[in-house]
């Protein structure tokens, strides 16, 4: 019998090939991609079927060139094995399940043809509804839709059954057919995100949600582009799927394609405003959460569509945490002032770390220092610590308290790590301004000095934001003593590698000649040129770096090298951010969700990512050498671990 995917490709040739004659002669592909082309199949059916033809040839390429014959078959199961080898396949059981599935899928896409106006049941994988219900059939298919990724195919195919007998297809044969050959694809590509399951249950959730004039599959199976953001939103970023569906704003931007995407920080806060503070404070926070996750699903979503760069993303992310923050802040205060408390000079929020340096990353915490000027010379009193460590912890309750997002779902504004306080963990959550200026000039550590880099005070009255910014500015430009700093943050940086880690190649921040290398080298460069040069102490990593080489303090290559390396790190970072996937060699990405991670990087095959990070951590551990240890560079790269 003739193999499924010729089959197909001889039906639409003998169908459509006397007046068109490019499918008379065309390649598999060719024939399916002009079948999409010109109408006579949906589009997201011709790119599965083009792909599918192209996978099953070189399945059977690799077996012939092995082999040395015309046979399309394994003759052993070491042939069978070494096939699937040849094919990128570490194991033949998967290999098999990827070849069977295409196969199957183009069965039954012929059998929709050769069915025509008499199909009346959707089987994902051969048959019809009717007979999928009942003994060894059902078990097939529920097992087919198993082995395609699903966890529980008995309910998938519940569900994609009821969409065929529900109003998304009509009552009427053509919708019902059109359904019937888009749903196969959109499964496959479900199937192929890292939650097929949960994507499945939140598609299908968002479905009686839609205006009953909204066709959505019909939507779907006429635009790909938006049909791939469906997917990948609700199986490889499930949160933010979550929340869409809690939108119906969203719902209808998503659909509608109408999401916009503002291009800086300032216009994306003029397009998608503050809450202004109407009702009651627990009103406002409400609405602030809703505000904060809804926007946070917009970056995603413009990312995903290809809108919006994920270099753009962190300067958008800081730019609405520092908004939602100071909202935050302003209800605090005035709680406070109404309660009597006084308030002296005020309390100004320091941002540190990757929010201090505006380059913040989906779901990280922020990295916060409180700091408040009490009234008179002799230092805050009892009631003014009182006062301000008050204020300090109802702050970071409100920002960390959950609230409900979605069906079943809370969440908290941000998560908060106020470890870069003056004491670290053992000192008061609040300083005041004389305790933060003596703690960095005494006490601090090198890596606390060289945090100092990043501080970015953005919320507080003027005045005394001016005065730490000030004490700041001091405290970094203070004379030192040779390469003494340097020296001392390489011995606390080995110090965190022997009592924490990485786990694996993954973690970009912590390897060796990773971004936290890399902050080292420019924050030492920052502090032991910033006297002469106050313009590079920008808090934002890749600006310092430019302004380090416009000013002759590094050379132009190393800021060239350094500055492609930070833009990989923050590239990769800001993907595992948004998917949750920190750590590939853990969990397994799947075929869709190593699609999208490669995508934010750059590169078209997963597989060259984390040769990628090598490289660059190589790179950045030579300059850490040489620049941090005052090693001399030779002909041959310092090779560095980076575990």
């Amino acid at each position: 019998p003739m193999q499924a995917h010729w089959r197909l490709v001889q039906t639409c040739r003998l169908a459509l090939g006397q007046n068109h004659e490019e499918f008379r002669h065309g390649t598999a592909r060719k024939v399916f991609e002009e079948a999409g082309r010109i109408g006579a199949m949906d589009k997201l059916t011709a790119e599965r079927l083009a792909s599918n033809a192209d996978f099953y040839s070189m399945a059977r390429n690799r077996l012939q060139l092995m082999r040395g014959d015309a046979q399309s078959e394994p003759g052993s199961a070491a042939q069978g094995t070494n096939r699937a080898s040849l094919c990128g396949f570490t194991a033949v059981e998967r290999f098999e399940h990827v070849l069977q599935g295409t196969i199957s899928e183009a069965e039954q896409h012929w059998l929709n043809i050769a069915a025509g106006n008499e199909q009346k049941g959707f089987d994902i994988l051969g048959g019809s509804a009717a007979h999928a219900q009942t003994g060894d059939q059902e078990a097939y298919d529920i097992g087919n839709l198993e082995n395609m990724g699903f966890a529980d195919g008995r309910d998938i195919a519940s569900t994609v059954d009821d969409w065929l007998r529900g109003t998304y297809a009509s009552n009427e044969t053509e919708p019902k057919q059109r359904l019937s050959q888009l749903a196969p694809g959109l499964l496959t590509e479900f199937a192929a995100t890292q939650n097929p399951d949960l994507a499945i249950a939140n598609f299908d959730r968002l479905l009686p949600l839609l205006p009953d004039d909204v066709k959505p599959f019909d939507r779907l199976r006429n635009n790909t582009s938006l049909c791939s953001t469906v997917v990948d939103l609700f199986g490889n970023m499930s949160r933010y799927g979550d929340i869409l569906i809690a939108s119906p704003e969203l719902v209808g931007e998503v659909l509608d394609e109408t999401c916009a995407t503002p291009e800086s920080a300032e216009e994306w806060l003029e397009a998608y405003p503050l809450p202004r503070r109407h009702g009651s404070d627990d009103q406002v926070l409400a609405a602030l959460s809703d505000w904060l996750w809804e926007a946070r699903t917009r970056l995603c979503l413009a990312w995903t569509r290809g809108a919006l760069e994920l270099s753009q993303s962190g300067e958008i992310l800081s730019a609405l945490s520092q908004a939602a923050v100071t909202l935050v802040y302003d209800i605090c205060v005035s709680e406070a002032v109404a309660a009597g408390n006084d308030l002296g000079k005020g309390l100004a929020i320091v941002a540190m770390g990757d929010f201090g340096g505006a380059n913040l990353v989906a779901n990280a915490p922020l990295d916060l220092v409180f700091v408040y000027d009490p009234d008179g010379k002799k230092g805050a009193s009892a009631d003014a610590v009182q006062h301000y460590t008050g204020l300090a912890n109802a702050i970071t309750e409100c920002l960390t308290t959950p609230r409900k997002v979605a069906e079943g779902l809370e969440l908290p504004l941000f998560e908060v790590d106020t470890r870069s306080r003056p004491g670290g963990t053992s000192g008061e959550i609040a300083s005041s301004l004389r305790i933060y200026k003596t703690y960095y000039v005494g006490q601090a550590d090198a890596r606390a000095q060289l945090g100092l880099t990043r501080a970015r005070v953005i919320c507080g009255p003027k005045g005394l934001a001016a005065r730490i910014e000030d004490a700041t500015a001091d405290m970094l430009t203070r004379p030192r003593q040779g390469d003494q700093l340097p020296r001392d943050a390489d011995r606390g940086r080995s110090k965190d590698l022997r009592h924490d880690r990485p786990q694996s190649t993954w973690d970009v921040a912590r390897i060796r000649g990773g971004l936290i290398d890399l902050e080292i080298v420019v924050q030492c460069m920052q502090i032991k040129y910033g006297a002469e040069n106050p313009y590079v102490f920008s808090p934002n990593l890749s600006e310092a770096l430019s302004a380090l080489g416009r000013s002759g303090c590094l050379d132009g290559n190393v800021v060239a090298e350094l500055s492609e390396s930070v833009a990989f790190w923050q590239r990769l970072r800001a993907v595992q951010g948004l998917t949750g996937m920190n750590d590939p060699t853990a969990e397994r990405p799947r075929q869709r969700m190593a699609k999208l991670i490669a995508r934010a990087v750059g590169v078209s095959d997963f597989t060259s990512i984390e040769p990628l990070i090598r490289g660059h951590a190589e790179r950045t551990q030579m300059h850490y050498n040489h620049l941090i240890l005052g090693h001399q560079p030779d002909n041959s790269v310092d090779k560095a671990a980076v575990h």
